[in-house]
C-alpha cells in the first residue's frame, strides 16, 4: 500500500439540494510514501473488526458497534451539471466540469467537519493489491480523530475514467451526514500529478476476473473500518473513529441482473 498525504484550500458548502443526493483474501502489497516526513508502519492484516463507540469509555472497551459503511458515488461532469442546475452559483463554480466522488460520514464526524472553521481537510492517497492482482485505491480524509475512507476498484472502467479527470485536476468531493440531505463540498487537496502512478494502476481485467474480485471487497471494507489500516494524517491525533463509502463495480449490476432475470445486462 503506497500512501501520499496532500493538504491545501478547499471550499466547503453545505446543502440541501439536488447534489446531496451524491449520496477474505489477505492484501499482498502496502507501501507508505508520504510527502511529509513520518514513520513508515505495517499493517497486519488480522484486526479488531469493530471501533469503539465515539465517547465511550475505557470501561467500555469491550462493547463496541460497527463503524458505518456506505455506498460511494460517482457522478461526471455532464451529471454533476445536470445536478446543480438549480442550485447556488459557488457551488455551480466549485463543481465546474468535474467529477463528485460522493460519500457519506458518521453524524459525529459529520458534525465536527460542519462546525470546523478550519478550510483545509488533510487527505491520504493509498492503494491496495490483493494476491489475485485486483488495484484499490483509497482516499482519506481525516479532522482531528475521525477520518472517511473512500474506497474504489481500479479495475472498474468508470472509476478508470474518474482517475484519468483526476490527472487534469477535475475532481471534487463530497461528504454526507449519515444518509441525510445535507452534504459538504470542498474541492481535491492533491496536485493532478499525485494521481499518475493511480492512473498506472488501472489496469483491464476479464468479467470473470472482475466477479472475483467483487466477492473479496466485503473484507477489504472490513480491513477499511479498523483505525490502524490507514496512518494517521496527523501525529498528535490517532484515528478512533472511521467511516468507509464504496463504490460498486459496475459488474455487479451485472451479475445481479443476471440473478434476477437470467441474461446480462
Amino acid at each position: 500500500m503506497f500512501g501520499v498525504n496532500g493538504g491545501g484550500r478547499t471550499k466547503t458548502v453545505v446543502t440541501n439540494g439536488a447534489v446531496s443526493s451524491i449520496s477474505r483474501k489477505t492484501v499482498s502489497s502496502m507501501v507508505s510514501i508520504r510527502t511529509a516526513p513520518s514513520r513508515r508502519s505495517t499493517r497486519p492484516y488480522e484486526m479488531n473488526q469493530f471501533n469503539q463507540t465515539p465517547g465511550a469509555t475505557d470501561a467500555q472497551s469491550n462493547m463496541r458497534t460497527p463503524s458505518p459503511h456506505y455506498f460511494a458515488q460517482l457522478l461526471s461532469p455532464a451529471e454533476v451539471a445536470e445536478a446543480t442546475a438549480d442550485n447556488l452559483e459557488i457551488l455551480q463554480d466549485l463543481t465546474k466540469d468535474r467529477w463528485i466522488l460522493g460519500g457519506h460520514v458518521s453524524e459525529q464526524m459529520f458534525s465536527v467537519l460542519q462546525g470546523s472553521p478550519a478550510i483545509t481537510h488533510p487527505a491520504r492517497l493509498s492503494a491496495i493489491s490483493t494476491k489475485d492482482g485486483a488495484q484499490y485505491i483509497v482516499i482519506s480524509h481525516q479532522i482531528f480523530n475521525w477520518q472517511h475512507r473512500f474506497l474504489l476498484p481500479l479495475y472498474d472502467e468508470r472509476v478508470q475514467s474518474f482517475i484519468k479527470g483526476a490527472t487534469s485536476g477535475r475532481i471534487a468531493y463530497m461528504l454526507g451526514n449519515d444518509g441525510a440531505r445535507e452534504g459538504i463540498v470542498f474541492d481535491d487537496v492533491f496536485t493532478a500529478k499525485k494521481f499518475l502512478p493511480v492512473l498506472q494502476m488501472c489496469k483491464p481485467m476479464s468479467e470473470e476476473a472482475q466477479e472475483e474480485a467483487m466477492l473479496e471487497m466485503s473484507f477489504i471494507i472490513d480491513d477499511l473500518s479498523k483505525p490502524e489500516s490507514v496512518a494517521s494524517i496527523f501525529e498528535m491525533h490517532p484515528v478512533k473513529y472511521v467511516s468507509v463509502s464504496a463504490i460498486m463495480p459496475q459488474v455487479l449490476t451485472r451479475v445481479l441482473h443476471e440473478a434476477l432475470f437470467g441474461m446480462r445486462q
